[in-house]
């Protein structure tokens, strides 16, 4: 059998992206089912393991407690939301056949699928849904934000859900296809603490897989989910596989060996483009609503004052940046919001451009004084251990000693940036990014008050407001005005110094068919759906 592979790339919070082993394919995976008198002639071949790689492995397996982007990799084929995100960025329906909205854009009512099953065999009904919404807020989970506009949630029948805001959301839509916001069966999750050790508890969902094992350290395997609603055919697939590998290269070389169907770390710039060039891969690129930026810590000198943060702003070379450390994955931000979300741009608004003499007029505003050894401070940049962000974060600071600052790099894992970052706000500097779709209020949670990703504690009641006001209405012309004034103000504060736009190049093994960015299926599944994916027989 042909070993295969796959590229899978985290979106939302920022991603994670994560390394693999295992089986899969024509050389040495796992191995397809045998062709049958059943087995339709259309060309595809049913059954064999996909084999996708993960950096670092999952601190949950409930995807609506904790943030966890390991396990918001996994969560897809494991569950469904009401509403999904494809590949190509629409939300369109999931577990919902179909949904209708009132006129006054605050009642959402949702018809689900008659003879839906949980993988345990019990049925689905709206109760569940009610349920698990409520729970979200009940705990805090990681969605909790997001829905804090419902005011009620009503079950007029197993069948229908009637979801009403308090206020019109323009977001509403979008957040349920987004992370935190899977349908849990309440005969499973009721009387559970999300937050804590029961959301370790194996996982039962709707989706097309079905949890089989967790080998603590080695990796985590699914398998076929035979009371899939979307059957009897799909998935094509017997199972997935998890395999934990943190080293990039590590991963980057099983890949190449076919050890592995998904490779899941982004390698360097070399090697991506390398796979690009082989015609045993079929290459993706697709640009995602996640940036990159430089993130201070605004509670603490000198990063609370504005002149600091901007003489790095002006510090950085940022073509230069990419050119040297992310050149196949990142491009230039322009604006303040995400080009994909353009029409909320301010035309005139530009983010600072590169200028070391401006930069180090602003050094001097800062009233700072160099040592002995010619720096005006010390400060640790804390980033992720994968690329780019090691290569990149050697790249700042080269850039950054140019005006007399000192960085050190400390690089983490996904799960202790979380603790020590997002959640403790233990931090000087960090290289970060985040998933800011699929409206553009998402990027709340990095500037308003109190943010989960607001990792800078920046505050301004003015920006709050605004970003109120911009999804309290529906169209795109009514609510340009209020993020166009928040361009102006995040110019003026500076509280993240942008650097660019996510641009993934995925390279996929072309036995793998149906890939989540292939034409077939990118307006149909998210990023992580393997349901109708499948893989070539010797």
């Amino acid at each position: 059998m042909k070993k295969r592979a796959l590229v899978c790339f985290l979106i939302a919070c920022f991603v994670v992206m994560t390394a693999l082993t295992g089986c899969g394919g024509t050389s040495g995976g796992s191995t397809p089912a045998p062709a049958n008198e059943e087995t339709p002639d259309d060309g595809i071949t049913r059954g064999g393991t996909l084999i996708q790689g993960m950096g670092a492995e999952p601190i949950t397996l409930n995807p609506d407690g904790k943030n966890d982007s390991n396990f918001s990799i996994v969560a897809p084929l494991l569950f469904n939301k009401l509403m999904t995100i494809t590949s190509s960025g629409r939300v369109v329906c999931d577990l919902a056949e179909s949904f209708d909205v009132s006129e006054d854009n605050l009642s959402y009512t949702f018809h689900l699928p008659a003879g839906v099953k949980f993988s345990d065999g019990e049925p689905l009904t709206s109760d569940d849904v009610k349920f698990t919404f409520e729970e979200i807020l009940k705990q805090s989970g990681s969605a909790s934000t997001s829905l804090a506009c419902i005011d009620k949630i009503e079950c007029p029948d197993d069948n229908t859900v009637v979801i009403t805001l308090s206020a019109v959301n323009a977001s509403f839509l979008g957040s349920l296809g987004y992370d935190g916001v899977y349908i849990l069966p309440r005969h499973v999750y009721e009387g559970q603490d999300w937050m804590g050790d029961d959301g370790m508890q194996e996982p039962v969902g709707t989706g097309p897989f079905k949890f089989n094992e967790w080998k603590k350290g080695v990796s985590l395997s699914l398998v076929k989910n035979e009371n899939y609603y979307k059957g009897p055919d799909l998935p094509y697939l017997d199972g997935v596989t998890y395999s934990f590998i943190s080293d990039v290269d590590t991963a980057l070389q099983s890949f190449q060996n076919g050890e592995l169907d998904v490779m899941g770390l982004i390698p360097s710039d070399a090697a991506t483009k390398t796979l690009m060039e082989d015609p045993k891969y079929n290459s993706y690129v697709n640009m995602y609503a996640s940036r990159f930026y430089l993130a201070f810590n605004m509670n603490e000198k000198p990063f609370d004052d504005i002149n600091f943060r901007l003489a790095v702003a002006h510090a950085l070379d940022i073509d230069d940046l990419i050119t040297k450390a992310m050149s196949t994955c990142c491009v230039k931000a322009e604006s303040y919001f995400s080009p994909l979300f353009n029409w909320a741009n301010d035309p005139n608004t530009k983010i600072p451009e590169f200028n070391l003499d401006t930069a180090k007029e602003y050094m001097e505003k800062t009233g700072l004084t160099k040592d002995s050894d010619g720096y005006y401070l010390h400060i640790t940049l804390d980033t992720y251990n994968y690329d780019p962000f090691p290569s990149a974060a050697q790249v700042i600071k080269a850039q950054l000693a140019e005006i007399g600052i000192d960085v050190t790099i400390n690089m983490l894992e996904w799960a202790a940036w979380d603790e020590q970052v997002a959640q403790n706000r233990n931090f000087q500097m960090t290289m970060t990014g985040g998933y800011i779709g699929p409206d553009v209020s998402n990027v709340d949670a990095h500037i308003v008050t109190g943010g989960y990703f607001n990792v800078s504690g920046y505050s301004n009641p003015r920006v709050d407001e605004l970003m109120a006001q911009g999804v309290g209405v529906v169209t795109e012309e009514d609510r340009a005005p209020y993020y166009q004034e928040v361009c102006r103000i995040l110019a003026e504060d500076q509280p993240m110094i942008m650097i660019g736009e996510w641009v993934g190049y995925t390279n996929i093994p072309t036995y793998v068919h149906n890939y989540p960015l292939a034409d077939e299926v990118k307006d149909e599944v998210g990023t992580s759906d393997f349901s109708t994916t499948w893989m070539e027989a010797e």
